[in-house]
C-alpha cells in the first residue's frame, strides 16, 4: 500500500473534503473493564462530581474520564475539544452511559463553557448502549433524525485524544470518494490464533496483516446502511464499523497509514500514561 501516494491524492482536492457538513460521532459508554483491571498501585486521577449535580458520579474507574495533562482535564474533553477546534467540523455527538448523562452535561459545562459549545447545540450528549455497535447505532439514528443531516460522519473513541486536522481532512476525503475510509498502523506483535486448551495452533503472518485504529469517516448513507442491516449477533459481539459498512453498504474502503505514536486507544494504565506524556509534551511545545 503507497502511503505517500495515497497522501497526495488526498490532500490534492480539499474542496471535497470541506465542502460538505460534516458530523462526529464520539461513542463513550464502554465499562472500561480492561483499563479497570489493569490499574495497579494508585487510583487513577478523575474528576470530582461537578457541584451542579446531585449524588455520587460513579466514573472513578472509567478510562474516558481519567485525568491528563498539568491541568488534570479528563480525556472525554481533550479529545471534544481538538475536534471543536476543526472549524469544518459541524456537529459533534457524544453517547455516554445513560445514569452518567447528567453528570457529563455538568463536566462539559464546567470545561467548556467559554467555547459555548453546548448552548449552541454544537455538541449534543446521548445515552449510549451495553455494546459498541448497539452505541454507534443509536448515535446513527440521533443524526439521521436531524433536518440538517451531514453528508459524511467521522466516528472516533473519545478515548484517542491525540487526533489533528490533517488526518481528519485526509479520511473525509477518502470517505466522500469511496464511502468510507480508516486509518491503520503496523502491528507490533505477531499475532497467535490459540484453541479452546490454550495451545498455540497457528501464528498469522504479520507483513499483510494491520491494526485498525481511528479516526474512521463514512458517508451517512453507508453508516445509515451498515446499521440498519447488521444482524442482532453482530451489534453485540462486532467491534469494526468498516467491516459492517463494506459487508451492507457494498463501499470501498480506503485505508490510511498513521504515526503510531499518537494514534492508538486507551486501553490499559500503560496507555493512559503514554497519552498523559504526550498531552503535557504538546501543551509545552505549543
Amino acid at each position: 500500500m503507497d502511503g505517500k501516494l495515497a497522501d497526495s491524492k488526498l490532500l490534492a482536492s480539499p474542496p471535497l473534503t470541506v465542502a460538505a457538513k460534516v458530523a462526529v460521532l464520539l461513542p463513550a459508554s464502554g465499562s472500561s473493564s480492561r483499563f479497570s483491571s489493569s490499574v495497579s498501585g494508585a487510583p487513577c486521577s478523575t474528576p470530582a462530581m461537578p457541584a451542579a449535580v446531585n449524588g455520587t458520579c460513579s466514573w472513578t474507574k472509567l478510562k474516558q474520564y481519567q485525568t491528563v495533562g498539568e491541568e488534570r482535564t479528563p480525556i472525554l474533553i481533550h479529545t471534544i475539544t481538538a475536534f471543536a477546534n476543526i472549524p469544518w467540523i459541524s456537529n459533534i455527538v457524544l453517547m455516554v452511559q445513560e445514569h452518567l448523562v447528567q453528570c457529563t452535561q455538568a463536566l462539559l459545562q464546567a470545561h467548556l463553557n467559554d467555547n459555548c459549545l453546548l448552548s449552541s447545540g454544537r455538541v449534543t450528549i446521548r445515552a449510549g448502549s451495553e455494546t459498541r455497535h448497539r452505541t454507534i447505532q443509536g448515535g446513527v439514528h440521533e443524526i439521521s433524525s436531524w433536518t440538517d443531516k451531514p453528508a459524511v460522519v467521522i466516528v472516533h473513541d473519545v478515548v484517542r485524544p491525540l487526533i489533528d486536522e490533517a488526518t481528519c481532512l485526509k479520511v473525509v476525503g477518502a470517505a466522500s470518494q469511496y464511502g468510507a475510509a480508516g486509518v491503520y498502523v503496523p502491528l507490533v506483535s505477531t499475532i497467535l490464533r490459540i484453541d479452546s486448551e490454550g495451545m498455540m495452533s497457528e501464528a498469522l503472518p504479520r507483513h499483510d496483516l494491520f491494526s485498525s485504529e481511528m479516526p474512521q469517516c463514512f458517508r451517512l448513507s453507508v453508516l445509515e446502511d451498515a446499521y440498519r442491516s447488521a444482524s442482532e449477533e453482530e451489534l453485540t459481539n462486532g467491534t469494526e464499523c468498516l467491516a459492517l459498512a463494506k459487508k451492507y453498504s457494498k463501499c470501498q474502503v480506503k485505508m490510511i497509514p498513521v504515526d503510531p505514536n499518537r494514534y492508538f486507544k486507551v486501553t490499559y494504565e500503560r496507555d493512559l500514561l503514554t497519552v498523559n506524556a504526550m498531552v503535557v509534551k504538546d501543551r509545552r511545545s505549543f
